[in-house]
């Protein structure tokens, strides 16, 4: 297998293959959102994409809220790339970019059943909530 290449978005076009594989994932995978998953996040966030053999296979989205707090979210991988560092790549890019801007908090909201991965990670879990009707925990990872 080639290496895994984690990297900011260069093009509109490969920020709609991002949209893509959240659809795939989000919408017909998960069944969290019924038409869309994009929000108004979007249009602020840092996307970064996880390349292998020249395929966008996965993305994450970085984005800031003020006072240092950034948050990150909607990870997906496509499912034939899960598994194989795709996840935990993308990760720590988004908390590299987040130190390099200066970021004093990163937090994201994780789906109970993704908190251990993201233990294993070097996260934190802050408060449990509930998002899209899914139980969810706010996590930090210190900066």
């Amino acid at each position: 297998m080639s290496r895994l290449i984690c990297r900011v978005i260069e093009s509109e076009q490969e920020l709609q293959r991002c949209f893509e594989i959240r659809k795939t994932v989000f919408l017909e995978e998960q069944k969290i959102f019924e038409e869309s998953d994009v929000d108004d996040y979007d249009s602020m966030a840092i996307h970064i994409v996880a390349i292998q053999e020249g395929e966008i296979v996965g993305t994450v989205r970085v984005y800031h809220e003020g006072n240092g707090t950034w948050y990150g979210g909607r990870l997906a991988v496509l499912q034939a790339y899960r598994g194989k560092e795709a996840g935990s790549h993308l990760i720590q890019k988004a908390v590299e970019l987040v130190k390099e801007q200066k970021g004093k908090r990163f937090c994201a909201y994780i789906q109970d059943k993704n908190v251990p991965y993201f233990e294993r990670c070097g996260w934190r879990s802050v408060s449990e909530v509930q998002k899209y009707g899914i139980p969810h925990q706010l996590m930090e990872m210190p900066v």
